[in-house]
């Protein structure tokens, strides 16, 4: 779950992009914080956009969270 700055990672042409891509996972990406730094057009296809509504049941579903 990208949120935040984190979500620069899903920028298409991205450092990190690759990365996330091929690591096998399923990366969310918070639309708000995409939104909010001008980056609607610029995330890979590849990753699912989500609203505070759908990390609100991702946190819910799923109970081991990483904290910062």
């Amino acid at each position: 779950m990208l949120v935040e700055d984190a979500v620069i990672a899903a920028v298409e042409s991205g450092y990190w992009c690759s990365y996330l891509i091929t690591s096998g996972y399923r990366v969310y990406v918070l639309i708000e914080d995409v939104k909010a730094r001008g980056l609607n057009n610029e995330i890979a296809s590849e990753f699912a956009l989500i609203d505070i509504n759908g990390f609100i049941d991702l946190t819910e579903r799923h109970v081991t969270q990483m904290k910062w």
